[in-house]
């Protein structure tokens, strides 16, 4: 197994698959392996192959909540690569029945205001901002920087990201004075701490940008290489 992950990491895609399905065939269809299924779920998808990761993240989900009950913390990972898959292929329905359910037992988990509740509501307005529905997403947006800026801080990477898609948001839905204002505190925050970033903060900054040239719009084109620029 250790071996499997190890060729995965590499890109070994292939030798990582025959030796997970080797353990697969060794144990049984009725093992327990909820590690090995969500494992290979995440082979499936580091290789474009979605809907195949879809079947063993739906064996290891069954698992985690039979053994470990739904609000456990990798039951609520599992969740969220289930729910990516699902989005992946399109099934869009599924993927969100997925990410609302996952807030109330964060809560359950934890408590109201965590920074892992906002998570779970700033992963639903990206799938929002997805669909294009921008009105919902905002919403979202707004509710995920409210918890950051209380347990956080307001000059945390994370508020930061959160908030620049806020604005984002709004400039989309017509409130273009408000996301000048949004954008600006949150770049702000942003180059300050430009060389601070770590590894995890880098890669959610790289999606971040990815969401906004999704969805091009002509007036931040500014902003947007300015951001880029921070990466850089």
């Amino acid at each position: 197994n250790t071996l499997a992950k190890a060729y995965m990491h590499n890109e070994q895609y292939a030798e990582s698959e025959k030796l997970y399905l080797e353990i697969l065939q060794s144990y049984g269809q009725n093992s327990d392996l909820y590690e090995l299924h969500n494992d290979i779920g995440y082979l499936m998808v580091v290789q474009n192959r979605p809907a195949e990761a879809i079947e063993y993240y739906l064996q290891s989900l069954d698992s985690y909540q039979r053994i470990y009950g739904e609000d456990h913390p990798t039951t609520l990972m599992v969740m969220s690569n289930l729910a990516s898959a699902y989005i992946e292929t399109e099934q869009y329905e599924l993927s969100e029945a997925i990410l609302l359910r996952r807030i109330p037992l964060i809560k359950q988990r934890y408590e109201d205001v965590h920074w892992r509740v906002g998570s779970a509501i700033d992963g639903l307005g990206r799938f929002y901002l997805r669909l294009n529905d921008f009105v919902r997403a905002e919403e979202m947006f707004y509710q995920a920087e409210t918890i950051y800026k209380e347990v956080l801080g307001p000059a945390h990477n994370w508020t930061a990201f959160t908030t620049v898609i806020l604005a984002y948001c709004k400039a989309v839905n017509g409130y273009t004075e408000e996301s000048d204002s949004l954008f600006l505190e949150s770049y702000a925050t942003l180059n300050s701490n430009r060389d601070d970033f770590n590894y995890y903060e880098e890669q959610m900054f790289e999606r971040l940008l990815t969401h906004l040239t999704m969805h091009p719009m002509d007036t931040w084109h500014e902003k947007i290489s300015l951001l880029q620029e921070l990466v850089r």
